[in-house]
């Protein structure tokens, strides 16, 4: 079924948002953004999550480590607004989904500039498992 919006109600929660394997289906509530005080461990792998990336989880500006969206079936675009959680320094998953195009320059800024061990597969070319408009005009 789907994934409860109500699950954006748990804006104190600071720690171990994990929802990994439960099989929710169709596109992920943007009250999951509402989880402001995050901090690390937001984990929704492993469903059947379709549609957008909700632009509002770019609001989980605290979190620190451990972002991991993969393996469902998001489609679309990645959103920039995911750019703005810039105290994240590693665990960052979006692989495993069906996104296309670019990757934002206000994500790949925020994963270069941490070094993380970004695991993101994007349209067709991939450095370090990230599409950027830049190698695909070195190729030419």
């Amino acid at each position: 079924g789907s994934m409860p919006t109500e699950l954006g109600g748990f804006t104190k929660l600071t720690y171990d948002f994990n929802l990994d394997g439960n099989s929710f289906s169709g596109k992920a509530p943007s009250e999951l953004g509402k989880m402001s005080e995050l901090k690390g461990y937001f984990y929704i792998s492993s469903n059947k999550l379709s549609r957008d990336i909700p632009t509002e989880l770019g609001s989980l500006k605290k979190m620190q480590y451990d972002f991991h969206l993969e393996s469902n079936s998001f489609s679309y675009e990645v959103p920039t607004e995911l750019g703005k959680m810039d105290k994240l320094t590693g665990g960052f998953s979006l692989k495993s989904n069906e996104l296309c195009g670019d990757l934002p320059a206000e994500v790949e800024a925020l994963v270069e500039q941490r070094h993380m061990g970004l695991v993101c597969a994007v349209g067709q070319q991939h450095r370090h498992g990230l599409s950027r408009a830049a190698d695909r005009g070195a190729d030419s």
